[in-house]
Order: C-alpha cells, then structure tokens, then sequence
C-alpha cells in the first residue's frame, strides 16, 4: 500500500507523462522490462525551504525515442539531444509540479537545469532517498528517486 507520498508522486509522473509526453500507464511493462538497463537517467536539484535531487531513469524498449517524437509532434528518428531534452524537460516538469505538492507550501523552490546522469556518479554522501518507486508506462517503465539533505528536520 502506497503511503500519501509516494500516492503524490506517483499522480504528478503520471500527470506529467501523459500531459506533455503522450505516454500512458502500463503498469504490466514493469516487469517486462524489468531486467534491462535504462535508456537514460537525467536529475534535477532544487533548493528551498528543503534542498535536495530529483532522479530520474528510464527504462524499455524505445520509451526514450517515443517521448522525444511524442513531444517534438514528429514521427521522425530523434537525434540523442533531442531525447534527451525531452526526458530533461519532462523531470523538470515533475520536480516543478511535485515540490510545491509534497511541501505544502507556496515557498519557492529553485530549480537548476536537468542534467544527464551515468552511472548514479552525482548522488552525493549529503543526500538521503525518501521515496523510490517504478511506473509502468507504454514502452518501458520510470524509476523515481527524491533525496533530501540528511540534515532536513521536514524528513528526518
């Protein structure tokens, strides 16, 4: 049973792929594609009145090339940038939609520009994950991460 969290999170990367990507849930690709790598991991880091990253991973068959035609309205090949900008636009439009839902606030958050991820290199000692969860979708599935600063009295 999903706690109201991770029932948050869950609704606004669901919300945000079927919006802007014209992707729909599916939740029987998970274990499809469960033993796969991801296509791509793109993160996001934000500051407010908590400080943390938003990861997230990617994971099928041409979930990646979809999302990218899907957005562009093309149903060319997408070149690997325009891939992803797309997964970059789309996990900037969750941390924009999730943070202000999770704090309960109209604080401001700032948010720095999406950036590609290899091999989880920029998770930091500094930062704790408070929620994880995989969202099947056509094509491939999301894995979802949020940390916070350990030291975040609104977490720990």
């Amino acid at each position: 049973m999903k706690t109201e969290f991770e029932n948050t999170i869950h609704k606004i990367v669901v919300k945000i792929f079927e919006e802007a990507g014209y992707i729909f849930i599916d939740e029987e690709s998970i274990e499809k594609y469960k033993d796969t790598c991801p296509e791509a991991t793109m993160s996001v880091d934000f500051k407010g009145i908590f400080c943390g990253r938003l990861i997230l991973s990617v994971y099928g068959g041409n979930f990646l090339s979809t999302l990218a035609a899907n957005m562009l309205g093309e149903e060319i090949n997408s070149s690997e940038d325009q891939k992803i900008d797309a997964l970059g636009e789309i996990v900037n439009l969750i941390c924009g939609n999730l943070l202000p839902e999770i704090a309960d606030t109209k604080e401001i958050f700032y948010i720095d520009p999406p950036k590609k991820i290899i091999n989880n290199e920029d998770i930091a000692d500094s930062k704790k994950i408070i929620a994880e969860m995989d969202i099947g979708f056509e094509n491939g599935f999301v894995k979802t991460k949020l940390y916070v600063e350990k030291n975040n009295k609104l977490f720990f």
